[in-house]
């Protein structure tokens, strides 16, 4: 059927250790198929489903493809469908424009189009895995297995299990109903078992435009780079969450994490300065730094109760530390190459990655006073109603700067509470904002502020009024450490947050510039002060 279509020019599949490439005299097109003709082959004998799995990618060069043509990233793929051989055949395609399910109608002869636009559910109640290799797994897939297991504390559900040994009848199942197929690394055999050019790059193309994702467990399946025509990789696809969780869920595991748990307050590791200010400013002055894995360790260590990063630190050491400590993933940074007055921070994340680091929160930035603020406030509302969806809390740096406002007025107490405010109208379930100054830099503001003797001199009294303008403390506030300094005033500080009804710290350059024992002792002092243990 191929050989004479005019539309392919070669073909490459699991059952063959060469491509096949069309004769020159015969009907020549632009595509590569590379596919696994019988999927599920040892079901044949006891009349259980079977499938067909096809990739399709375009080639763009003169001639005939050679086999390293045809080694090419999932992401390259043009199409990509499966067949389902069972109580009735189905052809499942997407052409990454949305996923269209067509059921063989026998009596025409045809496949009719009975499945429009497919999309899987956020999350399921099925996983699909060759349990009988559990033994093989890694710890970690192990305890993830018997997290699904046990019941949802929310619900009180468990999954259930449910596999056929064929690949393409179990995706299909939790397609269309929600859920999970695993088919990890083994200890004997870590690269995996599953095909990635005949199989998982497919079948990632057709769940991910689904609405779903795939992973090898390390990484998108579809950026996996292919060194050979036979690769395997391990595969995890699925829903986009193990289990639907509300953002309430979220906020509680970042209030009951750590040593602060279920005091109300929090000590937050922040480290976006790489990007934010520069390697060498941020981590020369603590090499070991440098390495992201450093942060995890310093989070955990110390006891915070979550860390916050932007996406290449949190892919860079999201796998070791799966599951150690609750995880924000900061959606836009801004770098100090160009120096603006008025800054626009990039979005250098998205929430659906946030998903899957398995974040509790994501984190954005938005600069109140700069000429770009309108934009910020547009993209925050949109990424907020994103998040919200898919369960997560949304935590907002406000740090008000630009042309309007004197270096004086960025941390006026008039223009931080202003500032939280603004936070809180957008959206934000938790403000981080910085401490504030007794200075008045609004003049309308100031004469209000004077007329009503607000309290502002100590800065306990700073922090409450901000905390108060964060619809009366109903939002979490939490207060900026700012640069390395004096532990004795920082300190100080810190009771002042305390005493003022703040919720806490997030504490980045002044912690991790110093070595690892030394700021685990500065974390667990601050700690210290807010539960109270230390006057």
């Amino acid at each position: 059927m191929f050989h004479h279509s005019g539309l392919v020019c070669a073909l490459a599949s699991e059952e063959l250790e060469k491509p096949v490439h069309l004769p020159e005299n015969w009907p020549q097109g632009r595509y590569v198929l590379l596919f696994d003709p019988l999927d599920g082959s040892s079901n044949t004998d006891v009349n259980m489903p079977l499938g067909t799995i096809v990739s399709v990618l375009r080639y763009e060069g003169s001639g005939l493809p050679s086999e390293p043509e045809m080694i090419r990233k999932g992401t390259r793929q043009v199409a990509a469908c499966y067949l389902l051989y069972g109580s009735s055949t189905m052809l499942v395609f997407t052409a990454g424009q949305g996923v269209q399910g067509f059921t063989l109608d026998p009596g025409v002869g045809e496949y009719l189009l009975s499945h429009e636009n497919i999309r899987m559910p956020r999350a399921g109640k099925v996983y699909s895995a060759n349990e009988g290799n559990s033994r093989k797994w890694s710890s970690g897939t192990r305890q993830f297995m018997e997290y699904l297991k046990a019941p949802d504390k929310a619900t009180g559900g468990t999954y259930s299990a449910r596999y056929t040994g064929c690949l393409v009848a179990d995706v299909h199942r939790i397609l269309l109903g929600g859920g999970i197929y695993l088919y990890p690394g083994e200890t004997d055999k870590p690269e995996g078992k599953l095909r990635l050019l005949y199989e998982a790059n497919p079948l990632a193309m057709v769940v991910e435009q689904a609405g779903g994702q795939a992973s090898t467990g390390t990484m998108r399946v579809l950026e996996v780079e292919p060194k050979t025509l036979h690769q395997r990789v391990p595969l995890i696809i699925g829903s986009i969450v193990a289990r639907l969780v509300d953002t309430r869920t979220n906020l509680a595991r970042l209030l009951n994490h750590g040593r602060l748990a279920g005091t109300g307050r929090l000590v937050i590791l922040p480290v976006d300065q790489g990007f934010e200010h520069g390697p060498g400013r941020s981590f020369a002055p603590n090499p070991p730094s440098y390495h992201p894995h450093y942060h995890f360790g310093l989070a955990v260590e110390a006891e915070c109760n979550a860390y916050a990063a932007p996406l290449g630190f949190l892919e860079a050491g999201g796998g070791q530390y799966a599951g150690a400590i609750p995880l924000i993933l900061k959606l836009n940074n801004h770098d100090m190459l160009h120096e603006d007055k008025d800054p626009l921070p990039a979005v250098t994340g998205s929430v659906k990655e946030a998903l899957r680091l398995g974040c509790v929160a994501v984190g954005f930035t938005i600069y109140p006073g700069s000429v770009h603020c309108g934009r910020m406030y547009e993209q925050l509302r949109e990424i907020a109603e994103e998040a919200k969806n898919a369960g997560l809390a949304v935590v907002v740096w406000s740090y008000p700067r630009g042309s309007s406002l004197s270096k004086e007025g960025e941390t006026a107490i008039d223009v931080v509470a202003y500032a939280a405010q603004i936070a809180a109208q957008l959206g934000a379930h938790v403000i981080k904002v910085k401490l504030p100054t007794a200075h008045l830099e609004q003049a309308a503001a100031k004469k209000v502020y004077e007329a009503e003797q607000v309290p502002i001199k100590m800065l306990s009294e700073r922090v409450k009024h901000v905390v108060q303008s964060a619809f009366a403390g109903r939002r979490i506030v939490i207060f900026s450490g700012g640069p390395k300094g004096d532990d004795k005033t920082f300190f100080e500080e810190v009771r002042a947050i305390r005493d003022g009804n703040g919720f806490g710290s997030i504490i980045g350059r002044n912690s991790f510039q110093r070595p690892k024992a030394d700021a685990i002792k500065f974390l667990q002092t601050v700690m210290g002060i807010y539960a109270g243990e230390i006057p």
